[in-house]
């Protein structure tokens, strides 16, 4: 493991990059012919300014337990003195000392005055700044606004590394943050390419402004995980995308991912082709087009997406077998939230957001048709029937109903029972204007209860799948009418029992109700 720094002023490529004072000029030269190995760190110097004329393309691959580390110089902790900070609000302003900015501040971590952790995501000017979700403190201003932006990961790292037998000092490299290392493509049709090279993980740079129709960073083929941490990633005027990830494993954390807003063909992020990406604070917007564009594999903890800036069209893309799900999901949706592609007929596609606009407990699920989330009884249409909470099913995108087989599992009751023939009950409340199952009982909405029907011993069973009948759900005439799905079942031992719920139907601005409380007679 050694330590190795980037430093376009006083570097030079010719030198060995072991010191300050040998420091290799460009980033690039560090990724292809450092002769790096596992462990090393990379580390570029504030302000660091690069304008590649050729790809950046990787060359050397960390391991599991060491990998190797681009870093940007660690920033400190910041002091902010005296501000203003709202419940309820995303905003604070009147930051002293007025400071800020983009490529300084943005992406980090600062715990406010109520004690809790906040991500920045955007930096309006020098004395105001966004944060990831509402403030949840009591209001304060001025000196009782008074918070700290927190130190990067690897900060105390850095500053413990001796530099006594060196020119140029620790100091001077810490005089420049909280600049992060840059590299500017200026416009060109370069990029950084990571491909077949793993374990790399990359933290606190800024890449922006590649016309490369791949993306200003690419990955591929990276089986083993390649990291972005604390990353600024802007395309200032090029219409094409910023990142593009496939066939690879990914993690990201506090990234900020830019658009200039304009450009039909710019999309924030581009996941396709087998890549796994894990996501935890991060923001992505003023994308021309589109914020994710997902054909792969998300999971994601805090994703704001279209909320600082919106973006030229949807959200959120969901493509043929795209699975994405996590917590703390939060669209802006100006111009579009979630859209499935017209190819993904049946809802092969899946969004699910547990806290959705990061509103606790509605655990919003899109699907190929619309959402379906947790809500209140008290606060819809139909009286409490068994449940204080019940799910709501909105349909109300067309064009993926009428296909039985291929309709979308919106309730999944897993339970046991003991052995013996019995009725299994939802009830369900058509709050839609129209009559479901109108011709048959698998036309709009059905249950499905899937049990053991037989078994020689404890390895050999015979499963059995039984439907509802119900056929002629009518709209409900008040608030009162709620109606029902059953089966009967007939378990030959106690066992388990998978009841699941499958809905059908295009409903331009109505609903229909589960109450999610099962009944077994």
């Amino acid at each position: 493991m050694a330590n190795r720094f980037v430093d376009a002023g006083t570097g030079s490529d010719s030198d060995t990059g072991a010191t300050f004072d040998l420091a290799w000029a460009t980033l690039k030269h560090a990724i292809e012919s450092g002769g790096l190995s596992a462990g090393d760190m990379i580390y570029g110097r504030p302000n660091h300014s690069e304008i590649p004329t050729a790809d950046i393309v990787s060359n050397y691959s960390g391991s599991n337990a060491q990998p190797i580390r681009y870093i940007s110089w660690p920033k400190g902790a910041f002091a902010i003195t005296s501000a203003s900070w709202t419940n309820g609000s995303t905003t604070v302003d009147l930051v002293l000392p007025a400071t800020l900015t983009e490529a300084g501040h943005e992406g980090r971590y600062v715990t406010a005055p109520d004690g809790e952790q906040y991500f920045i995501t955007r930096i309006i000017d020098s004395n105001t700044f966004i944060i990831d979700s509402e403030y949840a403190g009591a209001t304060v201003t001025l000196t009782n606004g008074a918070a700290s932006i927190i130190k990067d990961e690897h900060y105390d790292t850095a500053q413990a590394i001796d530099d006594s037998a060196w020119t140029i000092k620790k100091t001077d490299w810490d005089a420049n943050n909280p600049a992060k290392a840059l590299v500017d493509f200026n416009d060109t049709g370069y990029q950084v390419l990571i491909v077949n090279d793993t374990n790399n993980i990359f933290e606190g740079f800024e890449f922006k402004d590649s016309s490369d129709a791949n993306g200003i960073v690419r990955v591929n083929y990276s089986t083993q995980v390649v990291s972005f941490v604390g990353c600024l990633f802007k395309q200032s005027a090029s219409n094409s995308r910023i990142l593009w990830f496939s066939e690879c494993s990914i993690y990201m954390e506090r990234n900020i991912i830019k658009g200039s807003g304009a450009g039909s063909g710019q999309v924030g992020l581009k996941v396709s082709a087998s890549a796994s990406v894990k996501m935890k604070n991060n923001a992505i917007y003023n994308c021309g087009d589109i914020g994710l564009d997902h054909h792969a594999m998300v999971f994601y903890e805090n994703l704001n997406i279209g909320v600082e800036i919106a973006n030229g069209d949807d959200d959120v893309w969901i493509n043929h077998s795209a699975n994405m799900s996590g917590t703390g999901l939060k669209l802006g949706g100006t111009n579009g939230s979630v859209y499935f592609a017209s190819w993904n007929v049946g809802g092969w596609g899946y969004l699910g957001a547990e806290n959705y606009q990061k509103i606790l407990g509605d655990h919003r699920t899109f699907f190929a048709g619309g959402y379906y989330e947790k809500k209140v009884v008290s606060g819809e249409t139909p009286n409490k029937k068994l449940s204080d909470d019940i799910l709501k099913i909105t349909p109300n995108i067309s064009g993926y109903e009428f296909i039985p087989d291929w309709a979308f599992a919106v309730f999944i009751d897993k339970f046991k029972v003991s052995s013996g023939s019995k009725t299994i009950k939802y009830w369900i409340y058509n709050d839609s204007g129209v009559t479901l199952n109108d011709t048959t009982a698998k036309d709009n909405i059905w249950l499905e209860l899937k049990y053991i029907k037989s078994y020689d011993d404890t390895s050999e069973y015979v499963y059995a799948e039984v439907f509802s009948s119900q056929i002629d759900i009518l709209d409900a005439v008040d608030a009162d009418a709620w109606g029902y799905l059953q089966g009967v079942i007939n378990p030959a031992l106690a066992s388990e029992v998978r009841a699941t719920i499958y809905f059908s139907k295009y409903l331009s601005s109505t609903n229909v109700i589960i109450d999610p409380e099962r009944v077994i007679t």
